[in-house]
């Protein structure tokens, strides 16, 4: 038996409308983008990059967009990020920890991965 290329870990994220809206338009914006149909997993990686590239401005903008949003749980919906991205998602998360002076999770993190593509006033 061959062992796999990647030890994946698996991120539950909250089921609800407003999670669904988000991770649809940031997939639709960043599908455009590369030219090729893109995973939420896909989206939530490229918004960390470019949170990382962003400016304190932009990045203040999407956390307070983050925080107009309401997650009610109706389920889970779950992704998995292999090494590398969980190390994306970690200096993504600190740099955000910064700017917002609180502990943020992983789930957070992720959902403003994927809330940078779904807003046109951040692009």
């Amino acid at each position: 038996m061959t062992e796999p290329k990647h030890r994946w870990t698996i991120v539950k994220l909250p089921k609800c409308p407003a999670l669904i809206e988000v991770a649809s338009a940031a997939i639709n914006a960043v599908s455009i983008k590369q030219q090729k149909l893109v995973t939420a997993r896909t989206a939530a990686v490229a918004g960390f990059d470019q949170i990382l590239d962003d400016d304190r401005i932009k990045v203040a903008i999407l956390l307070k967009l983050y925080d107009r949003l309401t997650f009610i749980p109706e389920g889970e919906i779950h992704i998995g990020f292999i090494p590398e991205e969980l190390r994306l998602l970690h200096e993504c998360r600190k740099t955000l920890e910064a700017l917002r002076l609180e502990k943020l999770n992983r789930q957070q993190t992720i959902i403003l991965g994927l809330l940078r593509h779904a807003r046109r006033e951040l692009e």
